[in-house]
């Protein structure tokens, strides 16, 4: 086998794309793999420091396009060429198609959301830059996409790939990380706590969260929101406004496992999800879920068995779902010990790694044929 595959992503990703590229990458140096990987970020931040946590060593560009593109290029030159590009997110993807077009080298990439949902808080150019993406993802050789909706769009060069989460330390709820945190909210020890772990954009509808809790008579039951982004300002004002008091912002958090281990209830409620990584991380620690009912939380959650299912933008069935969990513990140990048995054994790191070798195998024949 000549040459490498290189991994290109931003340095400063967070959320569900960047917990993807920890986990690959953790599996990959644990485990080993057939396919050589050189690991190349644009710019600096939790990513780029978690993969250097693991022993890897990592290529650092600028995060301006065009300079990132030329660096690699010339790095390109005085080394060695990749046999393949392997994309993770729109900017990374725009840095592909550009290598792709001054190199000839083939690329893929992994959609994490729904391309056509992407830089929704940027309003024009936002617009632009979907645009742009759709023409790249055009060239791209081949799509693995973390869900079956994704991956339908693309044909024959669209390839399913599941997320994966990895799960260590100690599993199920905790006395002390629920005293904790309730004590760092300033609320009483038997608050009901819904919790969400999600960047704060458009896409996650935390709007709908925030009015579903203001609808709940009982002000026991609070908020907990851990994540940060571009629609904080409106959200906090939002939460002052409705439910004064009783929504709690953490920010960004680097370790979610406590935040995790203290809830009652998680809660979901994208309009887009490729998978609800928050959701296997949340019912490793003993927490059920209410999630939107769309695809990408339909692979995790059958309705009434594996967690709570509404409508797209309805806080009030978000409210009622609420209600029903926090008057049924039964219930929640029900759902979640279910989906522990039943869903989380099919999201794990082998089967991440097995699907990447088998798709760029498949990828580099087809570019070949």
């Amino acid at each position: 086998m000549l040459g490498s595959v290189w991994v290109l992503a931003g340095g400063d990703e967070r959320g569900g794309a960047a917990v993807h590229l920890d986990v690959y990458a953790r599996s990959v140096m644990r485990q080993g793999f057939d396919w050589p990987l050189e690991w190349h970020l644009m710019g600096e931040g939790w990513l780029s420091e978690r993969l250097r946590q693991h022993g890897l060593s990592v290529h650092i560009w600028p995060k301006r396009l065009t300079a990132a593109i030329h660096g690699m290029v010339q790095h390109m030159r005085q080394t060695a060429k990749p046999m393949l590009l392997h994309a993770h997110g729109p900017r990374a993807n725009l840095a592909a198609y550009g290598l792709h077009r001054r190199t000839g080298v083939p690329w893929v990439t992994t959609l994490h959301s729904d391309p056509r949902l992407d830089f929704l808080v940027q309003g024009g150019p936002g617009w632009l830059k979907r645009q742009l993406n759709r023409v790249a993802l055009g060239t791209a050789r081949g799509v693995f996409a973390v869900n079956e909706t994704f991956a339908s769009r693309f044909g024959r060069r669209g390839m399913v790939v599941p997320n994966a989460v990895w799960l260590e330390g100690n599993p199920g709820p905790s006395g002390v990380d629920r005293r904790r945190l309730r004590q760092r909210l300033g609320v009483a020890d038997h608050t009901f706590l819904v919790g969400s772990v999600a960047r704060l954009d458009p896409v996650k509808n935390l709007p709908v969260l925030i009015e579903a809790i203001a609808a709940v008579p009982d002000r026991n039951v609070h908020l907990v929101i851990a994540g940060d982004g571009p629609e904080r300002s409106m959200l906090e004002h939002l939460a002052q406004d409705r439910a004064p008091e009783r929504v709690h912002f953490l920010g960004f958090v680097d370790e979610p496992a406590p935040v995790y281990k203290a809830l009652d209830v998680h809660a979901l409620v994208s309009r887009s999800e490729g998978t609800g990584l928050v959701i296997l991380e949340a019912a490793y620690h003993g927490i059920p879920t209410i999630a939107t009912d769309i695809p990408g939380m339909r692979r995790l959650i059958r309705d009434g068995e594996t967690g709570l299912l509404v409508p797209v933008g309805s806080a009030s069935a978000v409210r009622d779902a609420v209600l029903r969990l926090q008057a049924d513990p039964d219930l929640r140990h029900r759902l979640v010990t279910r989906f522990q048995a039943e869903v989380l054994p099919q999201f794990q790191p082998q089967a991440l790694r097995e699907a990447y070798a088998a798709g760029y195998a498949r990828f580099l024949r087809s570019t070949r044929a």
